[in-house]
């Protein structure tokens, strides 16, 4: 065969010249794409990263904060592993596996009580196990190298790293009496 039906059975969906096909693999959905449809019990799933962010609260508070979503659409049960997370996470930038820890959200709980960690096979075995009823997991990125340098207490509830705390502040500040003996706030 020459180069260009090479590129014809390519194009046909073909891997290469001996007429395997293509493997599909895990991909970046872009931002206008529509989800990913699987069929009932396929062992297919898509995977949401929330990154950039931080986990912030506890309990049936806890939330994902300033946080971006990254789909990853057309992961195989069969080949699901750490290393595909880690290959995740180098598209999106994070290149150092020592400066984030990836949690799991258990499907159908909620971040107070649902959220386990990602850092071995026997992890992404026990994810596997759900893939035919829950084809979407989501996965958060606590990055371990956060730096807080804005802190605002307010009743014993600290609001810490958020990019818009001055502004918070301003308005804590505007709402409330100066002289409030429950309001403490630090400023660094």
């Amino acid at each position: 065969m020459t180069g260009g039906d090479g590129a014809a059975a390519a194009t046909a969906g073909m891997e290469n010249t001996r007429n395997e096909p293509a493997r599909k693999g895990p991909k970046l959905r872009r931002p206008n794409d529509p989800p990913a449809r699987y069929g009932p019990l396929e062992e297919e799933l898509t995977v949401e990263i929330n990154y950039s962010g931080f986990l912030c609260g506890f309990g049936a508070a806890k939330s994902y904060v300033d946080g971006k979503q990254a789909r990853f659409d057309g992961c195989e049960a069969d080949t699901w592993s750490p290393l595909w997370l880690t290959d995740f996470m180098e598209q999106l930038g994070y290149r150092d596996r020592d400066k984030y820890t990836l949690y799991w959200l258990l499907p159908g709980m909620d971040l107070g009580s649902g959220l386990r960690i990602i850092d071995r096979d026997v992890d992404t075995m026990h994810m596997i196990v759900v893939v035919p009823k829950f084809q979407y997991f989501q996965i958060f990125v606590d990055h371990k190298d956060m730096d807080f340098d804005d802190v605002v207490v307010i009743d014993d509830v600290v609001i810490g790293g958020a990019p818009s705390s001055r502004k918070y502040e301003q308005q804590v500040v505007a709402s409330l009496q100066l002289g409030s003996n429950n309001i403490a706030m630090g400023m660094s």
